[in-house]
C-alpha cells in the first residue's frame, strides 16, 4: 500500500543500498526514514543524491520492485539485440517507462520481464553489444 512512496538510495557512509521514505533534512541533505518491518521508524540515514529512485509500485517476474533507474531485460520487445533497458519517468506522459538501448519505449505498466541491475552499479548493461 506504501510502496507509492517507498525510495531507494545508497547510504553515505557505506555506500549500500536501502529502501525506505524520502525526507530532506535540516542540514538540506537527502535522507531517507527507515522503518521496521511492523512499519515503526527506525533511523534517518543520508543518502548519495544521484542514487535516489521511486519505487513504482509495480513488481518483476521474480516479485522485486521496480525503481527508478533500473535495468531491465524482456525477451519478448526486441528480440535478442536490443531487450534491454531502463525504467524512468516521463513527466510527459506522467508515468514509469522502460526505455531500450535502441530508442524505444513501452510503458512499464505492460512490460513484462525481469530486472538484472540498475545505473549506478551496472551501467555497462546498457551498452550495445555488437557481438551478438
Amino acid at each position: 500500500m506504501f510502496e507509492r512512496f517507498l525510495v531507494r538510495g545508497k547510504r553515505k557512509s557505506d555506500e549500500q543500498w536501502i529502501n525506505g521514505y524520502f525526507s530532506p533534512d535540516l542540514d538540506n541533505e537527502l535522507v531517507i526514514n527507515v522503518h521496521n518491518e511492523f512499519g515503526l521508524f527506525e533511523d534517518s540515514q543520508a543518502i548519495i543524491s544521484k542514487t535516489l529512485g521511486q519505487c513504482t509500485g509495480k513488481t518483476d517476474k521474480h516479485a522485486k520492485y521496480y525503481f527508478e533507474d533500473d535495468i531491465v531485460r524482456s525477451d519478448k520487445y526486441h528480440g535478442s539485440k536490443h531487450n534491454v533497458g531502463r525504467v524512468y519517468y516521463d513527466a510527459s506522459e506522467c508515468s514509469f517507462q522502460v526505455v531500450f538501448i535502441d530508442g524505444s519505449t513501452v510503458p512499464l505498466s505492460v512490460f513484462e520481464g525481469e530486472i538484472i541491475g540498475n545505473i549506478h552499479d551496472n551501467p555497462e548493461l546498457l551498452e550495445v553489444q555488437n557481438d551478438r
